[in-house]
Order: structure tokens, then sequence, then C-alpha cells
């Protein structure tokens, strides 16, 4: 099979690094036309990443459903898709999650720990972060393979790999667990095939014949071992089976719950931590007049003194004391303290168990509102999909009777009904579309909202091939991007100097163990300056700050004598990307003015492009990060077909249906409601919408 270097923007034949071409077909017809991906499986494990890390970066790129555990090893993303598409899609996973960030090769291994991500690199010994803000960041990290394991599909998909690389002539005797870097697809390896079906030179001996008897060996041992799966029976039975042949002084210290999973700490022993801290969640909701206004932080604090705040089982509690009869609104405010504690699958079931044992025991009310319900657990980004799906598809005894659970999950029918239906989490909006438009090597288009700060203009003359469907009209060139603007916001990613009433004073050092502002803040929206200062200035607060993208931390004075930072406030907003918001262990900080002027309406954008001049690109880390074929196909792209399909498609990718206009005029009412609290001494009622 064809192989292809992993970093396709080098040329050289030599380079070590080789993995298959993108091999995909489309099936089915209408509504049920489906891409399936042939050879996912040995592509992931020539660049040591699971399959399922791949296949969901293709889904959330191209705005489609996926399977992301498929038992017959078939990887299928709804709507047809070009494998040249897939192959440019591929790039950029390589790009974000393979490479490393200071060597750029592809010899990392991902380590997924303390809600971070890291890439140590087996080449140079650089340990490198991945970019949280991406939304395979998410997945990866509710989705780790635990260490020293590898899930089944992993697994699966492993030994297929090998299977088929020891068909080609393409496995490295070197390492059975090859992957980017450590042997796989090397063009130099002992059985690297080239293209024209010749061997390449054997690097240690050219006997045909050893070469041959170790092949076999290796097909004979492998058809021996490749499907033994090793089990333990977890029937009920077996369990307490086990426990009755511990000796006395183990079985005092086991205690086997009644679904057969060993309690933690001291459960099912009399009072445990977990009853101590549901009591104490129980009275400081009476001394503060209600769950509400009891603080994440004195929560957190709390399950860590008792040393549960990173057990699952402090979820199922969480569940059914944080909230009343106002879940559906109470969900949001206590997302930032419980995404902190969800850190696997187990915590995701704990929660949902809790859930439903809160709905279905304490408050039967609510059981009509559990679609409502498990929907904000699911904006919030609680619980993933897959879990949720999981869920909803048996009833269990273990937190309720068999009957309540049946009647929770019959009421949760129609969420489940619009999280399986839905094609894309996009929806539509009424913004402008794109205000960047590029074209590239005669064919390619290319859209996006901002020009990064990466983007590097060149003389016009290296922007000089034709298009392909007007032979006078340029089109860019080789890694030269031809770049329009309609008018929209050009600038380049900056330090906001404060909204209205704020001024910027200075980025910080921050620590969790020593915050430069004391009390995070959780936010309704998507997170920018603006949404900060506003939630920090309705609450009281004349210090706002804001961390690693998409924090925002509030106080009346700056603590700890943090050190003025020279670098590292340089992460985007992941509400505006034309702004930052500090950066890991880095904190902008704002403060209130003693006055304020109230903003003004901004001017409605030209109607027409202007076109901005020549700009390189790159395969690995695209200028304009949409790519669209335009109308008649690629080889008839011309200048008015790229800017007409950004200029009606950008509606397409904004996310939850908000569009950079809504979004203004939304912080514009945040910064309203602080000069009406500042003017009329912290007496006015504010709009409900932003409570």
């Amino acid at each position: 099979m064809a192989s292809v270097n992993v970093r396709r923007d080098i040329a050289d034949p030599f380079y070590r690094y080789k993995m298959e071409r993108i091999q995909s077909k489309v099936e089915g017809k209408g509504n049920g036309i489906k891409t399936v991906i042939v050879n996912l499986s040995n592509v992931a494990h020539q660049l040591a990443r699971p399959p399922n890390y791949v296949i969901k970066y293709f889904g959330f790129e191209l705005g489609a459903q996926t399977n992301i555990d498929p038992k017959d090893d078939r990887w299928i993303i709804n709507g047809a898709h070009e494998a040249s598409k897939l192959q440019d899609h591929l790039d950029g996973f390589i790009a974000k999650f393979v490479l490393c960030k200071d060597c750029k090769n592809p010899e990392t291994v991902i380590v997924a720990k303390d809600g971070d991500i890291i890439l140590d690199c087996k080449a140079c010994g650089q340990r490198t972060h991945a970019d949280l803000r991406q939304k395979l960041s998410s997945f990866i990290l509710k989705n780790a393979p635990k260490k020293g394991k590898k899930d089944k599909s992993t697994k699966k998909a492993d030994r297929k790999a090998k299977r088929e690389a020891e068909k080609n002539g393409t496995l490295d005797d070197g390492d059975d667990n090859s992957g980017s870097g450590n042997g796989n697809g090397d063009s130099g390896s002992d059985h690297a095939q080239e293209d024209d079906g010749d061997y390449a030179v054997d690097g240690g001996s050219d006997d045909e014949l050893t070469r041959k008897i170790n092949s076999e060996a290796k097909n004979l041992a492998e058809s021996e071992q490749k499907d033994v799966e090793w089990s333990v029976d977890m029937s009920e039975e077996a369990i307490k089976a086990r426990a009755n042949a511990l000796g006395d002084d183990l079985k005092s210290t086991l205690v086997i719950d009644e679904n057969g999973d060993a309690a933690e700490d001291n459960e099912g022993s009399g009072s445990s931590s977990y009853d101590e801290l549901g009591k104490w969640l129980d009275a400081q909701a009476q001394e503060h007049g209600g769950i509400t206004n009891v603080k994440d932080v004195d929560i957190y604090l709390q399950a860590q003194k008792l040393g549960i705040e990173s057990k699952h089982r402090t979820l199922t509690v969480l569940a059914q004391t944080l909230f009343d009869d106002a879940i559906v609104k109470q969900i949001a405010p206590r997302s930032s303290m419980l995404k902190k504690m969800i850190t696997s699958e187990r915590h995701e079931k704990a929660f949902l168990g809790g859930l439903e044992r809160f709905v279905g025991n304490d408050k039967p009310n609510l059981v009509a509102s559990m679609s409502a319900i498990l929907l904000k657990v699911y904006e919030n980004d609680l619980v993933t999909e897959e879990t949720l799906k999981a869920w909803a598809g048996k009833a269990s005894k273990k937190y309720v009777d068999l009957a309540t659970s049946r009647k929770v999950r019959k009421s949760a029918e129609k969420f489940v009904e619009w999280l399986e239906n839905a094609e894309s989490d996009e929806e539509e909006s009424d913004n402008n579309g794109f205000n960047f438009a590029g074209l590239e090597y005669g064919t390619e288009c290319y859209c996006d909202f901002t020009l990064p700060s990466t983007a590097v203009q060149e003389p016009e003359t290296d922007c000089s091939m034709p298009c392909a469907g007007n032979s006078s009209q340029i089109c860019g060139n080789g890694d030269r991007l031809s770049i329009y603007s309609n008018g929209g916001d050009t600038s380049k990613p900056s330090t906001n100097p404060g909204p209205p009433g704020w001024s910027f004073l200075s980025c910080y050092t921050d620590s969790s163990a020593a915050r430069t502002l004391g009390t995070g803040m959780s936010l309704n929206g998507a997170t920018t300056v603006a949404s900060c200062t506003a939630a920090c200035g309705r609450a009281g607060y004349a210090m706002a700050g804001l961390e690693y993208g998409s924090e925002c931390y509030c106080d009346a004075m700056i603590r700890n004598s943090p050190e003025v930072a020279t670098s590292g406030c340089d992460m985007l907003c992941a509400g505006n990307a034309t702004e930052y918001c500090g950066g890991s262990n880095r904190i902008d900080v704002y403060s209130l003015n003693a006055a304020t002027t109230p903003p003004t309406n901004p001017a409605a954008p030209p109607a027409g492009w202007k076109a901005l001049g020549c700009y390189t690109d790159d395969a690995g880390a695209r200028t304009l990060g949409t790519q669209n074929e335009g109308p008649g196909g690629y080889l008839n792209m011309t200048v008015e077909g790229c800017l007409g399909i950004c200029q009606g498609l950008g509606d397409e990718y904004v996310e939850h249906g908000i569009n950079e206009y809504s979004v203004f005029y939304d912080h514009l009412e945040y910064d309203l409601d602080v000069y009406s609290l500042l003017e009329h001494g912290f007496h006015s009622h504010y709009n409900s919408d932003h409570d």
C-alpha cells in the first residue's frame, strides 16, 4: 500500500517516519450515506495513537458523527468525505497531537494527567503541552487508557495493524509495539516496502531466507495467541467465593458492595467519609439559607479534608446534595468544580447514578425534567456522549430500584433521541460568514474568522500560480496563500487594554497553591475579557483575572505577592480569538476604575472584500483553518467562488449558534450591568438571563 511521510511538508524520500495513505470508501445514499476508513487502524498504529482519537478528531473537524469503538474494525464517519480531505485533516491531527513542539519529530507519547495533556518526546527528551482548547483534548482527558492497559478497540486495532504490516513486509522486528519514531513505517526498517513492491535494503542482514524464516515464525506465534482473551468471573457469587477464600485478617479490610465493587475507604463499615460529606453539606445548606449559597471552594476543601476529592463515589454524594428543585439552572454554576472532580468514565457513571437517585427517590417531581437535566449535563461537558448513551440504554438497580430506574430512563428518551439524531454540534446562525478567504496551489480554498499571529506576509510575486478555473486569476502558490478580507475584524490577537471601566494592570505569575486572585468565577457563556470583568463587577470585586484561555478569577486585591511575568500570557480567549486570556500559570489582571464610560455600538462592516496580500501557509499549521472545495470542485477554483463560499458558509462553523456580533452585544449587556451596579450603589436589578 502506498506510503507517505508522516510530515507531508517534508519531500525527502529518505525521511524515516512513514505512514499509509488514508483509504476510504463511501457507502449508502441519501440520509444514510457514510464514509468508511478501511485502514484507520494501520494509520493510527503507525502514529502510535489509539484509532478512536483519530476518528474522533475527524468527527470534530468535519462536524459529523463517528463511531469510536467498532466491533468489526469499521471506522465510520457520517456523510461523504474524500480521502484527500481526510488526509489533510490527518495532517492537522499529527501537528497538534503527534509531533513534538520542539524538534518536530513524531516520536512522542501522550501522557494525560491532572487535567493536562503532555507530549513526551523520546527523540529530544522535551515534554511539551497539547492545546487544551481543542475539542479532542477533552475527549483524550476523559478517555485516556489506564496506565499499562489498552482498551479493546486499541488492542484489536494493534493486532490487525501488526498482521497487515507483516503481510506487507513493513513490520519492524525491533519493536512489536511500533509507533511513530519507534520503527513503525520507517523507510529504513528491516521490512520497509516501497511503493513499487520492492523491499528496502536490510540494515542488518541481506539474507532473504533469514528474513522469511523470522516472518513465518512471527506469524505462527501470532496465530496461536492473537485471539486469546483472559478474563475473570465477576459474577456476585464468584466475588463472594473469592472473598471467603481470603484469610480472616484480609476479610476484615475488604468490603464488597452489592454490585461487586470493592468499597472505597471505610464505606460499608459504619459512618464513612461520604456520609460525613453529605451531612456537612446538609448542615451548610441550613446555615447559609440554601445549598446554592454554599461556595464551590468550601465544598472542594471539605472533600479534600476528608481525603475523597478524587474518589468517584464523591460525585454520587454531590449529585444528591448540590441541587434542589431548580437543578436545571444550578448545573452550569457548579460545572467548574464538578469538571475538576470528574476525571474518568467511572466518575461520570457515579455522577449519573447520584442524579438518578436524587430525581428518582428524593425529588420524584423532577422525573419529568430528566431530559432537561441531562441536556445541561451534556452542554457543560460533565459527562461524555458515549457514557450518556450507555447509561440510557440499560436500567440498573445499583442506585435505585429497577422500576424507578426504568421510569427515570423513560423520561430521558427525548434527550437520547436528540443526541442520536443530531448530525452536528454546530447550529445555524445569522453570521455574515468568515472574515478571511485564501487560495493556494491553484486549486485550494481556505476560510477563517481570524488571521493568526503566525501569519507572515511575503512579496506579492511569491503568489504567482494561475487559478485552475480561471487562468487569468492568481490562486497563491506552493505554501503561499492569496488572502482576501471582507472587511471584518482583521486585527491579530493582542492584550485587551480593558473593557470600559476597567484597566489592564499586567501579566502575573500564578499557581493553584497560591492564587493571585482567590475566587474562581463560573461564566454563563464563552470566556472573554468582557465577560470575566463583568462577572467580577457584578459580584462586587475590584480585580478580575483571566488564565489558561478559559478561567476567570476575582478578588478585592492581588494576593501572595506574584511576580510580573515578561512572557507567557499568550493563550487566546476561548470566546474571542482576537484577545489573550493569560496562559499556563500566567494570569492577565484587570482593575476596576473609579469612573466608567458606556461603550458604543460598532459600525457595520463594509459589504465588500479587499485583498490583504500574499501570506505563508503550512499543512501542519494552516493560516486559515477551514478548507472548502467550492462550487464546481477544486479544478474550477476562482477567486469569486472561494470568497462566495467563505461568505456563505461561515455560519455553519460558529459554535452554539452565536455569531461574533451577538456575542459582542451580549458582552455589552454585561458591561452595562456593571455600570448600573456602580452608579446605584450595588442596589440595581439585573437581567435574569445573566444571573
